[in-house]
């Protein structure tokens, strides 16, 4: 538990040498949008970006961020979203008023209000849909026969089969009138934020399949947090680095931190203070703020933000790891 205060350069990341498992790092935070149910392996921070999305305050983003810009290589995250959220979704009709296609986000939660769809005439015969994400155009398909023709492709398509879902309809089996660009509702994040013992659980899916590694909360303390994370790392032969909250005093943080000293996972957890600064997201990468659905997007109040070192400190652990060659270099083991 170093008490150094540490303020992170300025990079484009990843800069890590290699890519061993051993090094990598399991995270479970809430995140804009993301599967709920199955974890995803970033392996560069868009990555994180293109599955995860963009920067709010509290989440995984600037933890990511800084796990890739210090040399973090191999990142697992896991999305935790609080009770009762809902996805976004919505339906189109044809011409006489009886819905044909439905479009649904790909995962719950209050993101999904910011997709919106337009159906448009075909160059030819049938006709094409626009996706857009945040009023940025995504996709324009080609002419579509039919709404089979249309789910099918729309279901293909890796530019935003990871955000949107289309189906039939079974109300009609014509073909979508021509709309306007229409948003995507009923998206909720549900209780915010979610709860120490909801980020636990979320734990149980970064399953031992996916091999060794480090493995954080990242902005979570107190029993509740560090119990699943010890009890987590124990299971899976992992480590579990530990952070406290940015009031803690360097002694209160050695006396929480000692309350684990007689643990029989002692051994598989790791205790790091104090924060650390990281630069600012700039403006463009920032989502907006306002859950009431404004548009105005927030500028950096400061040229840093300060967050627990526990993407710094898995940097640095994968580091070491790749500059030795793995875990156990020169044959011990």
């Amino acid at each position: 538990m170093p008490g150094i205060n540490v303020t992170t350069a300025v990079r484009t990341g990843p800069v890590g040498i290699g890519d061993i498992v051993a090094g990598q790092w399991f995270v479970a935070g809430e995140t804009e949008r993301g599967d709920l149910a199955v974890p995803t392996l970033c392996r560069s921070f868009s990555d994180y970006v293109k599955y995860y999305g963009d920067y709010q305050a509290g989440n995984l983003y600037q933890y990511v961020k800084t796990y890739f810009d210090e040399g973090g290589t191999r990142c697992y995250v896991q999305r935790v979203l609080g009770a009762s959220s809902t996805t976004a979704t919505k339906n189109l009709a044809d011409g006489s008023s009886d819905d044909t296609i439905t479009f649904t986000a790909k995962n719950a939660g209050q993101w999904g209000n910011k997709l919106s769809v337009q159906v448009v005439a075909a160059d030819v015969a049938g006709f094409r849909v626009k996706i857009y994400l945040n009023d940025v155009l995504l996709l324009t398909t080609r002419d579509c026969t039919d709404v089979t023709d249309c789910v099918n492709l729309i279901n293909s398509t890796t530019s935003v089969n990871h955000l949107i879902v289309a189906a039939n309809d079974t109300d009609s089996t014509s073909n979508p009138a021509v709309v306007a660009k229409t948003a995507l509702a009923g998206g909720a994040n549900g209780t915010n934020p979610a709860t120490d013992a909801e980020a636990v659980t979320a734990l149980g899916l970064l399953s031992a399949s996916y091999k060794s590694g480090a493995v954080s909360l990242p902005g979570r303390t107190g029993t509740t947090a560090f119990d699943g994370l010890v009890a987590h790392a124990q299971a899976y032969n992992r480590i579990a680095i530990c952070a406290f909250g940015s009031t803690q005093t360097a002694a209160q943080a050695k006396t929480a931190a000692s309350a684990y000293y007689s643990n029989a996972g002692a051994s598989h957890m790791g205790f790091y203070f104090p924060h650390i600064k990281v630069p600012s997201p700039s403006a463009s990468e920032l989502a907006s703020l306002n859950e009431a659905g404004s548009a105005v997007e927030p500028t950096p109040l400061t040229s840093t933000v300060t967050i627990d070192p526990t993407g710094y400190v898995a940097a640095a652990r994968t580091r070491a790891i790749e500059a030795a060659g793995g875990p156990w270099p020169n044959g011990r083991g």
